[in-house]
């Protein structure tokens, strides 16, 4: 039986508490002194750094208690291999091993001088021979004592991941910025890494999207063709073929998907954020200007009061002619009133002030401007429009305008215009260009970063300037794709998921002209959970909104896409395991469709088996298969179908990857995903404990870790007398 002990210990007792450790595993019950002993060592960098490659005082504490027991020097042998980011010969001694060696009087042996042979496996591996192509190991450890002293330690660039800030960025920039600022290394995989800390949103175990933390990114050579998999709900990504995606059943390869296929999409992310500072705009600072602090002095032909009237007047924002007229005095007088008392000019400029941060009305503003509104930039200023016919919309925008901007619309038609160069620039600012139409339109990216209120807010702005409500959902019609796509990733911070389409549509005025415009709908359960999370202004479409809400919940709450792919036998396991039969679950009909799988349960009915189960099963005997349905039933998650699986030509020269702490897996372009680097950190756990036998090509044992481990564990048992681990616990964040 395999012991394991585990001592804590400080700098000042070290080496005592090596020895205590090696005795309390009983190592002398398993390394004997009559046959040689290998030290196999562990060289992860040629530099020395805490925690990554075997430390000197672990090597030294173990062979002064092997010495002192007894064990010969001259049969001991310390080994270690090298690789393509490793020197042997350096890593000896910027590690200080070579110290260690010389003083105790034992033989080095650098593996890449090794005799490696063939090694007659009492059986057929795995996958070891498949994967390497052959069964080999040094010679010179065969038949020896081995003691190991180990540490503990892709996708498209267009894929748009969610920071935890609620930041949308694609995965190149966040990598590319940290390769920018932190040392990168080549790794033998021909990768290349950094270090870092970025928080980012990721599945935990019990299946909800919560904040993780990135700590290596990763960019890859991108091999010649990709896998591009497309779901229902329109979610696309592009991905190697060895890509792993989340399926009810659990990982598997964009290569082994099939149509049909359910994988893990987001469907809620919840983020903990504030409003965002917005952008200075250049100002008068007429607002901080104090009327009473000025000295107003009488002139031949105007007294101090007539004076300040016309300064208080300016500084109310009126201009200079209508001054002029108000009091009945000459332009020029207005004029020169106003730099005696150094008041700065608004000259042609139509000034504006803006907020110094984000709020539920900013984004009313612009939701209502990103649905109705458009820019004309004309010689020397740009004007905005805005079009809309109803009366308590048109009288909420003309209120925001002024209560935001300190601008008061000018009508014309059904339209209202005002003029502004620095609005436009702070348009720019935020992330809009000068110039906005219907088909470049876009959502800023700084509201990815605020609060879910004013989402909410920019949301109900835009549908109420563009949505309709009808019999099957919700829907937005609008020329720009890009503006689409990322509402669709913008109703996510509320819950809601979406169906983005392309539909084609003639022209009124030219019908055989066709011109094809971005459909985004909303269906089933997410039209109740928009209703709840946004608060539209537009009376009929809030009251379409609210009867459309009301059918749904007083239904069964149909769906023929958002259901739950719950394992049949799982569910009868458990439902008679409990002592249930169809008929006093309360819901036979449910029970046979699921166990029969004539059909899937959507969510609301999978929640009432798991709350019926957990009720009755009061000694925790399907524990493990109730909390596997809560994971499968979360409210952060939508399985959606696959709908095609598209080998295409690479268009990348790279990949790139993230690898997060724990969960191994980050949200991109909404859908769940594998930081195939997890494997990375096994394999070389791997490579610190099995590299006497991988050899630099140990990356292809990735996806076939498990085979990998209990082939190297049988070649192990084949050569060595015994093994025996001895390792720091130290790790470095």
């Amino acid at each position: 039986m395999t012991k394991v002990a585990v001592v804590k210990t400080t700098p000042k007792t070290i080496h005592e508490d090596i020895a205590r450790v090696m005795d309390l595993a009983d190592y002398d019950k398993y390394v004997s002194k009559n046959v040689e002993t290998t030290i196999k060592l562990n060289l992860s960098w040629s530099k020395f750094y805490p925690a990554c490659s075997t430390n000197p005082y672990t090597f030294d504490g173990v062979l002064k208690k092997l010495i002192g027991d007894g064990f010969n020097n001259r049969s001991i042998q310390a080994v270690e291999n090298e690789t393509v980011v490793t020197n042997i010969y350096e890593g000896t001694h910027k590690n200080n091993w070579y110290p260690v060696i010389k003083k105790h009087g034992i033989r080095f042996l650098p593996l890449i001088e090794a005799n490696y042979v063939d090694v007659d496996l009492p059986r057929d591996t795995l996958v070891l021979e498949d994967t390497f192509g052959e069964t080999i190991a040094p010679e010179e450890v065969f038949d020896t004592n081995i003691i190991h002293l180990p540490t503990i330690k892709c996708v498209h660039p267009d894929t748009e991941i969610f920071l935890a800030d609620g930041s949308l960025v694609s995965i190149e920039e966040v990598v590319e910025e940290v390769h920018s600022i932190h040392d990168v290394i080549k790794t033998e995989d021909n990768d290349f890494v950094a270090v870092s800390n970025h928080d980012v949103i990721t599945l935990s175990e019990l299946g909800g999207i919560n904040e993780g933390i990135a700590y290596q990114f990763w960019r890859t050579p991108s091999p010649s063709t990709l896998f591009e998999v497309t779901t229902r709900t329109s979610r696309s990504v592009k991905v190697s073929s060895e890509h792993p995606f989340l399926t009810e059943s659990g990982w598997k390869k964009a290569s082994e998907l099939k149509e049909g296929d359910r994988i893990a999409t987001a469907r809620r992310i919840n983020i903990d954020s504030k409003s965002q500072k917005l952008p200075e705009v250049p100002s008068l600072n007429h607002s901080e200007i104090e009327i009473n602090s000025i000295n107003f002095q009488a002139t031949r032909k105007y007294d101090s009061e007539i004076q300040r009237v016309m300064v208080e007047r300016y500084l109310e924002g009126k201009h200079t002619t209508e001054i002029a007229a108000e009091l009945d005095i000459p332009l020029e007088a207005v004029r020169n009133t106003l730099h005696r008392y150094e008041i700065p000019p608004r000259k042609s400029f139509n000034w504006i002030e803006v907020p110094s941060h984000t709020s539920s009305d900013f984004w009313r503003w612009m939701g209502y401007f990103m649905a109705e509104g458009y820019t004309q930039v004309e010689k020397g200023t740009v004007r905005f429009w805005w079009t809309n016919t109803d009366p308590e919309l048109r009288r909420h925008y003309i209120t925001l305008c002024k209560s935001l901007f300190g601008i008061e619309p000018k009508k014309k038609d059904n339209s209202f215009y005002f003029d502004s160069v620095h609005l436009s620039e702070f348009m720019e600012e935020i992330g809009l260009t000068k110039r906005i139409t219907a088909a470049i339109k876009d959502v800023p990216d700084l509201l990815f970063k605020c609060p879910s209120s004013e989402i909410s807010s920019f949301v109900a702005g835009y549908f109420d300037g563009d949505g309709t409500c009808a019999k099957d959902g919700l829907h937005v019609t609008s020329k720009s794709k890009e503006l689409i796509r990322r509402l669709k990733m913008l109703l996510l911070r509320l819950g809601v998921v979406s169906f983005q389409t392309e539909i084609e549509v003639p022209l009124p005025e030219k019908p055989d002209e066709i011109r094809e415009y971005h459909k985004l709908s909303i269906y089933g359960d997410d039209v109740v959970a928009f209703a709840n999370a946004v608060d539209l202004k537009k009376t009929d479409k809030k009251d379409a909104l609210r009867k459309h809400s009301e059918r749904r919940m007083s239904s069964k709450r149909p769906s023929n896409w958002d259901t739950i792919p719950i394992s049949p036998s799982m569910f009868r396991k458990v439902r008679e395991g409990l002592g249930f039969t169809h008929e006093s679950t309360g819901k036979p009909s449910s029970v046979n469709a699921i166990e029969n799988g004539y059909s899937l349960p959507t969510r609301p009915i999978l929640e009432y088996f798991i709350d019926l189960f957990e009720r009755e099963d009061s000694d925790d005997k399907f524990v493990s298969e109730i909390s596997a349905m809560k994971a499968l039933a979360s409210k952060d998650i939508a399985w959606d179908h696959v709908v095609s699986i598209d080998e295409i030509e690479s268009d990348t020269p790279y990949l790139y990857d993230l690898s997060v702490e724990e969960t191994n897996s980050f949200v991109g372009n909404g859908i769940v995903l594998h930081n195939t680097h997890g494997h990375t950190q096994m394999t070389g756990a791997m490579k610190d404990s099995f590299g006497l036998y991988l050899t630099k090509n140990r990356h292809l044992a990735h996806l076939k870790i498990h085979e990998v481990l209990v082939d190297l564990l049988l070649l192990q048992k084949t050569i060595s007398h015994s093994e025996f681990v001895v390792t720091d616990g130290t790790v470095v964040g």
